[in-house]
């Protein structure tokens, strides 16, 4: 587990090691969205990397953000999507 609080933080990592998720918020920077903002720089640097967004309030309007997984704020679908991720990437 690699805990990062910064997109650069996080696009640094990946650039040098591997990860088999990627768990994000979307609120950080001081900004709502820079988590989603971010998937286009992530998909640059991990392309097949699962990402699931854990964040504190699910918008169902804005639907799962393009690029990523999925979306939640419960920690029992966290833990279903981490699985399901995980089972879909090592088979």
């Amino acid at each position: 587990v690699t805990s990062v609080e910064t997109t650069k933080s996080a696009l640094a990592h990946l650039a040098g090691e591997s990860f088999d998720v990627i768990i994000s918020d979307s609120n950080r920077e001081g900004s709502r969205r820079e988590g989603i903002a971010a998937i286009p720089a992530i998909r640059a640097k991990s392309s097949g990397t699962p990402i699931i967004f854990y964040v504190t309030k699910v918008e169902p309007d804005l639907g799962t953000p393009g690029g990523s997984f999925g979306i939640t704020n419960r920690p029992d679908e966290l833990l279903h999507l981490l699985l399901d991720a995980l089972e879909r990437t090592r088979l």
